[in-house]
């Protein structure tokens, strides 16, 4: 929930009378994209804190929760030290806490660090842009940046890295799709040094849960330019890493759209086709999956790239799999049946079998072969009746 400037301080302010003369004052810390956006005359998107003592993050949610200060019990992650609360004086906000911490990176194949306490340095330097790596005292009011950069990055709209670009990308490539979604966000340029530490790391991007990049993918078909962003994530290379089936269209070129050549005399590709249907889509996530997915049923897909449900199917004509392809994509990518078959309502030259979800497939295959098993057992009784 968004707020402004003038509620920010509010609670600011309460943190700072409620953790007076405690362990807590001092240690306590408004981090983050909320100081960046309040710097930017921007809405307040959250407030996020963290506290520099070891398991701060949990240990400080429960010590609110027992002075009688927040509106609910406080969700607990022990392993990462951080939590989320809704304090009872706010209850309309929820606050993430998180303890500084370091992060050791031991496996290269993974992106699951050895995460511990650490100071505030340490803790800055495991952020992704300079823009959000600022943080605010709650007990002196005073903003620290401790890279020195980041309040000049965001005057002058530099996107920039805390550590080394190569370090920031490698250690945590989802760090990439952020990168890309900010720098499209402000409208800022990219430099040539991130661009390539991006490129050169975006094989990285597998090492990432799903979860995690399902909802970074999320935000970004969410924000106000999804078109911006994913051109910019097929120039860096990851963009078929997080939708495969989109690599599809990069190549294919669209005979129907002969009006369209352009100055070089080429056809434009179904990727372009694409892009211009998802820049013409509405604000419904599901209309602007359906235009995301609007050229597949064009796509004549390699046999062995078909999903299971696909191959099973054996479709030959225009919609060639489309619906299995979608329904694969789209649970990747973490979305439920509901959402798929909404989706997959929005998509013209679908033919009714694509609409149907993996779950009623089985359903209606087990009731056929129920019937065909009931219609042998009638055939096998009516066999062994006596005949008169």
């Amino acid at each position: 929930m968004f707020m402004q400037k003038a509620e920010y301080e509010e609670i600011l302010e309460y943190l700072r009378g409620v953790i007076s003369g405690t362990k807590w004052e001092g240690k306590v810390y408004v981090v983050g994209g909320c100081l960046r956006d309040m710097l930017m005359g921007h809405e307040i998107h959250d407030v996020d804190l963290a506290v520099a003592l070891p398991d701060g993050g949990v240990q400080f949610p429960i010590w609110l929760e027992q002075e009688g200060l927040t509106a609910e019990p406080p969700k607990l992650y022990r392993r990462f030290s951080s939590s989320k609360l809704r304090l009872k004086a706010f209850p309309q906000h929820e606050i993430e806490v998180v303890q500084t911490r370091r992060e050791q990176y031991t496996d290269a194949n993974s992106r699951n660090p050895e995460v511990c306490f650490g100071s505030i340095m340490d803790d800055c330097l495991r952020r992704d842009l300079t823009i959000n790596s600022l943080y605010q005292n709650v007990t002196t009011g005073e903003m620290l940046d401790l890279t020195g950069r980041a309040i000049d990055d965001i005057k002058n709209h530099r996107i920039m890295t805390p550590m080394e670009p190569g370090e920031t990308y490698s250690d945590d490539p989802i760090r990439i799709l952020r990168t890309l979604r900010f720098a499209v966000r402000y409208g800022w340029e990219i430099p040539d040094e991130i661009m390539k530490s991006m490129k050169d790391n975006a094989q990285r991007i597998k090492i990432v849960r799903r979860p995690r990049v399902a909802t970074e993918f999320g935000k970004i078909m969410e924000s106000n330019d999804p078109v911006a962003t994913l051109q910019l994530m097929k120039q860096v290379g990851v963009v078929f890493r997080v939708v495969p089936e989109l690599c599809h269209l990069f190549k294919v070129k669209d005979h129907t759209l002969r009006e369209k050549v352009g100055p070089n005399g080429k056809l434009p590709t179904l990727w372009d086709v694409t892009m211009e249907n998802l820049a013409q889509a509405g604000d419904s996530l599901a209309e602007r999956y359906a235009a995301l997915f609007s050229k597949f049923n064009r796509v004549k897909v390699p046999y062995k790239d078909l999903p299971k449900k696909a191959r099973e199917v054996k479709e030959k004509n225009r919609g060639h799999g489309t619906g299995a392809i979608v329904t694969t994509a789209l649970k990747r990518l973490m979305y439920d049946y509901d959402f798929i078959r909404e989706v997959k309502s929005l998509m013209p030259g679908l033919k009714p079998g694509d609409l149907d979800d993996r779950i009623e497939v089985k359903r209606k295959r087990k009731k056929k072969r129920r019937r065909r098993n009931g219609r042998k057992r009638d055939d096998a009784a009516r066999k062994a009746e006596p005949t008169a």
